[in-house]
């Protein structure tokens, strides 16, 4: 399958780099995610691990003339696994953490199907909800590739009490719900 072939692709490439960063004491730039590594901490991490290892949660102001508006957040690094990368736009920026928590669920989750859906149940690490995707407009410091816009409707469940919502013009994008254990 494509996603096997990746995954050997990215463990054959690891491999490689974490060899000459340590022949050369260098250090391992990953430009998916824009993350540098020593030698050792690239040795270190498992590229048949966790999909969450392998990349990372951007959020840049949806607008540059309003630093204080919404955020858009953006994944970078799906791609190498042959997935699409994801992107929520008009994110308050008090509720950035939980959209981010909310989207790692989601990549998680369609790294494990072959193709991107429409729709897709989450049920994983205490997010439990709908996300639903269609193609999105890059923007010019978005990774490249196409893109899937992720809308969510659920609950997520973490170790403190809160409640909040999250809207995206009219259409209720996420509703967090985080109880106390």
């Amino acid at each position: 399958s494509p996603r096997a072939d990746a995954r050997e692709t990215l463990k054959t490439a690891h491999a490689a780099f974490a060899a000459a960063a340590r022949a050369g004491g260098g250090w391992v730039e990953d430009l998916d995610t824009q993350r540098l590594y020593g030698a050792e901490a690239w040795a270190q991490l498992n590229p048949a691990g966790p999909i969450t290892d392998w990349f990372v949660i951007d959020a840049d102001p949806a607008d540059a003339e309003k630093p204080d508006g919404p955020l858009r957040v953006v994944t970078r690094g799906l791609r190498r696994f042959g997935d699409f990368e994801l992107v929520v736009e008009d994110v308050d920026p008090d509720v950035a953490g939980d959209v981010s928590f909310v989207v790692n669920a989601i990549a998680a989750d369609l790294n494990t199907r072959g193709s991107a859906p429409t729709r897709l149940t989450v049920d994983r690490d205490g997010v439990k909800g709908t996300a639903s995707f269609r193609s999105a407009t890059p923007v010019e410091s978005d990774p490249e590739g196409p893109l899937l816009r992720a809308t969510f409707e659920g609950e997520i469940t973490r170790s403190e009490e809160h409640t909040s919502e999250l809207q995206s013009h009219s259409d209720l994008v996420c509703r967090l719900l985080l109880e106390k254990k």
